[in-house]
């Protein structure tokens, strides 16, 4: 795999964790109900992902208001978890090509490279390339 390819890999799965993550938020806002799936470990007890408590906290008070099914609200939630998600990715890749800076806890700038494991490092341009997710 070429170092172009391994990018769009790494955007890809990004991208299909962030549309799992927002998607999942999305609907426990709406219904209340952690979503859940085949436990690795157990088959007969399934996996309960439990959403963070801001979203208990916003699910319960859009439930209080009536507005928790409104799929205008949910739609708009749904774009604003995902646009700061892909911020902070994007701010990530910018530091990354060198058009931003990742600081130590004591102030000292870090220069960091990823490589593909042949040894050959991913584009330098990865800020410039990253596209957002489709959602649907």
């Amino acid at each position: 795999m070429d170092s172009k390819a391994a990018a769009e890999a790494l955007f890809h799965t990004i991208n299909k964790g962030i549309r799992s993550e927002v998607n999942r938020t999305v609907a426990f806002v709406k219904t209340g109900q952690p979503k859940t799936q085949p436990n690795p470990f157990d088959p007969k007890t399934p996996l309960v992902l439990n959403p963070v408590a801001s979203a208990q906290t916003l699910h319960k008070r859009l439930a209080e208001l009536g507005v928790n099914t409104d799929p205008q609200l949910l739609e708009a939630l749904r774009n604003t978890i995902a646009e700061h998600l892909h911020g902070a990715f994007f701010n990530l890749f910018a530091a990354l090509d060198g058009e931003g800076a990742i600081y130590d806890k004591d102030g000292t700038e870090v220069q960091l490279e990823l490589r593909i494991h042949s040894g050959e490092p991913l584009p330098g341009y990865l800020h410039e390339i990253y596209r957002p997710a489709d959602l649907t």
